[in-house]
């Protein structure tokens, strides 16, 4: 964009925001909102300390603290412009099903991730060559017992080189670890346990938990209807806004 096209539409827009700014504070002040006094001196309160006390709040501001009442009624007169914004909020219904369903088909592509997998591991590292022997010596002793009956978690931290908490992956996504243990996990079933496979330094046994694709709508519906909430939400403020310049006679310079 051209240079002098850009600081006109950013004046413009700063503009705006002044003129909507004004008229919901005209709006606050005709309003029956009332704010509570402990509110205010909360708000007070968490200013002075944010500033690191009283003396520097109101020299920030370049006030004394004769001038107290006055950033009383500013903060009463904030918070009374919130919750007339917070009260046209308010007004927005919540999605139904259908609503949610649309725009889920609208944005699958968006909302969706692929497949996943929960994959835990047993794991030994091979730290000198001419170690892979023994290493896989250990895993075929931890696999034997997995087969008659232990259980796997159990023996992973009795055999796994790594600590406890690189024992259960959680849900993985293609192109999160190597390439070779991922096309063991993504080939397995739940439930499913692996022969001994090499990622190259490590030797791995892995058990796949759980598979599901990411981004059903079971799984995102909350998701959508929160971002369906929100935009509509948005949507009324700015709708509000809009109705409050209609009504007003704003002059710019």
């Amino acid at each position: 964009m051209d240079p002098v096209l850009r600081e006109a539409q950013l004046y413009e827009w700063a503009q705006e925001n002044v003129i909507e700014r004004v008229l919901v504070r005209q709006e606050a002040l005709n309003s029956s909102i009332e704010v509570p006094e402990y509110e205010v001196e909360t708000v007070l309160r968490n200013l002075k300390r944010q500033q690191g006390g009283e003396k520097k709040f109101y020299k920030s501001l370049g006030i004394s603290p004769e001038d107290e009442p006055v950033v009383k009624e500013d903060i009463r007169l904030q918070l009374q412009m919130e919750r007339l914004i917070e009260s046209v909020r308010e007004q927005v219904p919540v999605p139904d099903e259908d609503e949610i369903e649309k725009y889920y088909e609208e944005n699958k592509s968006s909302l969706t991730t692929g497949e996943t997998v929960h994959v835990a591991q047993i794991v030994r590292k091979i730290v000198e060559p001419g170690e892979e022997a023994d290493t896989h010596q250990k895993l075929e002793e931890a696999l034997q017992k997995i087969e008659q009956g232990a259980d796997f978690f159990e023996v992973a931290r009795e055999y796994s080189s790594v600590k406890e908490d690189k024992i259960d992956l959680g849900y993985i996504t293609r192109g999160t670890y190597s390439e070779a243990l991922e096309s063991v996990a993504f080939a397995m079933q739940p439930g499913e346990i692996s022969d001994i496979f090499s990622t190259g330094a490590n030797l791995h046994i892995i058990k796949v938990l759980d598979k599901k694709n990411t981004g059903s709508l079971d799984q995102v519906r909350d998701q959508v209807a929160e971002m369906l909430f929100n935009e509509r939400k948005k949507e009324t403020v700015e709708e509000y806004l809009d109705s409050l310049k209609e009504k007003a006679t704003i002059k710019k310079n």
